[in-house]
C-alpha cells in the first residue's frame, strides 16, 4: 500500500488504538477483527462504541458473508478480505469512506437545517410514515392542539387524540377518497388537549420524498378565529339585511300612503288643472315606490334592474290613465342593467314623465300608436335611453327651459344635473328623447 497519501497511525493492540482514537482526529480506521487482546464483531463494537462517527473499514482474513453483513449493518463503512486486498482497492475505499462521511455530514447539516426551519415555521406541519403514524410535530401544532411531540410522534392512537368522536374523522376518509391523498385547502375541525374544538384549514401531498420516511406530509393553519369572525360577519350582514328590507317596507309603505293621500285629495275637487297636477304628484310618488318595492324584494339591497321597472312602471301607467279609443302598443327594449338607487330614482322620475307625456298626449284624436322605450349599457358604463312615440309631436318652437310644463322641466333638471347627462329632443314623425349618461 501507498502510504503517502495518507497520514497513517499504526496500533498493533485494541487498546493503544483506542488510546490514540481518544487523542487522535482521525479521519478513517483500517479495523483488523484479529487482534492480539480483541477479535471478531466484539472488536469492531469496541471501536465504534468509542468514536460512532469515525468511518470503519473492517478487514480480516476470514471471507466470511454473513459475518461481513453483519458489520455493514452495525455502522461498517467497508469489508475487505485480506486475501483479496491490494493497493489501490484499499485506496479507493479509504477515498470512498471519506467522501461518504462528508455526504452524512453534508446529510446531517441538511436535516439539522430543514428541522429549524420546521420548527419555526408559522404554520403547522405534520408528516406521515407509510405505516400512518405521524412522524413529525412541529412547534405550531403544539402550540394550536396542546399536544406536545412526545405524546403525537409514533403514538398509534394520535389520530384518536385529534379525532375523538370519529366525525371528522369520516369527514377526513370521505375527502381522501374524494381527492386522495393530495387535496387543498380543506377545512375540518380537531379536537385539542383542553378539550376545545379548532377549525384547521389543510394541504396534503402524499408521495415519495427524498426526506427519509416522509411518506405524506400536510400544512395546516388554524382559522377558528378568521371562521368565528366570518360567522360574525355574516350574521351581521343578514341582521343590516333584514334591517334595510324593512327600511325599503316601510318608505314603500309611506310613498304609496301619499299617493293615496294625493289621489283621495284629486277626487275632492273638480278643477281639472288641481287633477292633473295631483294626478302628476301621485304618479311621480308611485314611481319611486316601485323602485323600493323592488328594492324589498330583491336579493340585492343597493341596485334595481331597470328593465324590470320600467315593464312595472308602464303597466302602472297604462292602468292610471284613460287612452280613450286609442290602442298603444308598448315596444320595450331594455338591456338587463342593474342600477343603484342614486341612479334608479333620477332614471324612474324621467321615465315616468316621459311616458306619461306620451301617454296623455301623444295620441289625441288617433285609434293606435306606438310607445318605444330603449335602454343600452356599454361596458364602459354608458347608458343610452330613448323613449319615442309616433305621435303628433311637440308644439313647433317649444322651449323646455321657459315652457310651464313642470314635467319636461323635470327631465332636464335630473338629466343634466343629477344624472351629469345630455338631453337630446327630435320632432320628427313623433317624438324622441334622446338621454345619455355615465353610471
Amino acid at each position: 500500500m501507498n502510504t503517502t497519501m495518507f497520514d497513517v497511525e499504526c496500533a498493533e493492540r485494541l487498546s493503544s488504538g483506542l488510546s490514540c482514537l481518544a487523542l487522535e482526529d482521525i479521519n478513517v480506521v483500517l479495523l483488523d477483527l484479529g487482534l492480539p487482546d480483541s477479535t471478531g464483531l466484539d472488536t469492531f463494537i469496541k471501536v465504534h462504541d468509542q468514536a460512532p462517527e469515525v468511518p470503519i473499514i473492517m478487514l480480516t482474513g476470514l471471507d466470511d458473508e454473513a459475518l461481513s453483513l453483519e458489520g455493514v449493518r452495525m455502522g461498517a463503512q467497508d469489508y475487505l478480505t485480506k486475501s483479496k486486498v491490494d493497493g489501490d482497492l484499499l485506496v479507493r475505499a479509504i477515498y470512498y469512506a471519506i467522501e461518504r462521511k462528508a455526504a452524512d455530514e453534508a446529510l446531517q447539516e441538511s436535516e439539522e437545517r430543514l428541522r429549524i426551519v420546521i420548527e419555526n415555521m408559522p404554520v403547522m406541519l405534520d408528516a406521515f410514515d407509510e405505516n400512518g403514524k405521524i412522524i413529525v410535530w412541529n412547534s405550531e401544532c403544539e402550540k394550536v392542539t396542546g399536544y406536545n411531540s412526545n405524546e403525537i410522534i409514533g403514538n398509534t392512537r394520535a389520530v384518536k387524540l385529534l379525532y375523538p368522536d370519529g366525525k371528522n374523522l369520516d369527514y377526513i376518509y370521505t375527502m381522501l377518497q374524494k381527492y386522495g391523498n393530495n387535496f387543498r385547502n380543506l377545512e375540518w375541525d380537531i379536537t385539542c388537549k383542553d378539550g376545545s374544538i379548532k377549525t384547521i384549514l389543510w394541504s396534503n401531498i402524499s408521495e415519495k420524498y427524498p426526506i427519509p420516511n416522509w411518506y405524506s406530509w400536510a400544512i395546516g393553519i388554524d382559522i377558528t378565529e378568521r371562521k368565528k369572525a366570518q360567522d360574525q360577519i355574516e350574521r351581521s350582514l343578514k341582521e343590516k339585511e333584514v334591517l334595510l328590507k324593512e327600511i325599503h317596507h316601510r318608505v314603500k309603505n309611506n310613498l304609496q300612503v301619499i299617493s293615496s293621500l294625493l289621489n283621495m285629495q284629486a277626487r275632492t275637487t273638480k278643477d281639472t288643472d288641481t287633477i292633473n297636477i295631483l294626478s302628476e304628484s301621485r304618479d311621480r310618488i308611485t314611481t319611486m315606490s316601485i323602485i323600493h318595492t323592488q328594492l324589498y324584494e330583491s336579493r340585492d339591497l343597493s341596485k334595481i334592474s331597470i328593465k324590470e321597472f320600467i315593464n312595472r312602471l308602464l303597466g302602472q301607467l297604462l292602468q292610471s290613465y284613460h287612452t280613450g279609443e286609442s290602442r298603444i302598443t308598448p315596444v320595450i327594449r331594455v338591456e338587463e342593467c342593474l342600477l343603484s338607487i342614486s341612479i334608479a330614482v333620477p332614471v324612474g322620475l324621467i321615465v315616468n314623465e316621459l311616458l306619461s307625456n306620451a301617454i296623455k298626449y301623444a295620441f289625441v284624436g288617433r285609434e293606435e300608436g306606438v310607445i318605444e322605450i330603449i335602454l343600452s349599457a356599454s361596458q364602459s358604463g354608458r347608458v343610452n335611453l330613448m323613449v319615442s312615440d309616433d305621435g303628433v309631436g311637440l308644439p313647433h318652437g317649444l322651449d323646455i327651459d321657459t315652457n310651464t310644463s313642470l314635467g319636461l322641466r323635470l327631465v332636464k333638471l335630473l338629466t343634466e344635473d343629477q344624472l351629469q347627462g345630455k338631453l337630446d329632443i327630435i320632432s320628427e314623425k313623433g317624438t324622441t328623447f334622446i338621454i345619455e349618461f355615465n353610471i
